[in-house]
């Protein structure tokens, strides 16, 4: 018998904050502390135009819980 743990991903369209030093980090969507650096991070191909999308998972060191953002990305 196997024990998986269960991971619900909220894809959220938050725009991150300006931090002190101009750093670009989101905040949790759960209780908005700061985000410091992502889990994963994917990228999901290229479509004739040279459009791509880069996906970053988090976990958040406060609460604990899981999101993902999305990034496009244009050459």
């Amino acid at each position: 018998m196997s024990c998986q743990a269960e991971t619900s991903l909220v894809e959220t369209s938050f725009a991150p904050r300006v931090r002190d030093r101009g750093e670009r980090l989101p905040d949790c969507p759960h209780c908005g502390d700061m985000l410091v650096a992502p889990d994963i991070s994917m990228f999901d191909g290229q479509d004739a135009d040279g459009r791509g999308l880069v996906r970053h998972v988090w976990s958040c060191e406060s609460c604990g819980e899981r999101s993902e953002t999305a990034v496009l990305v244009v050459h």
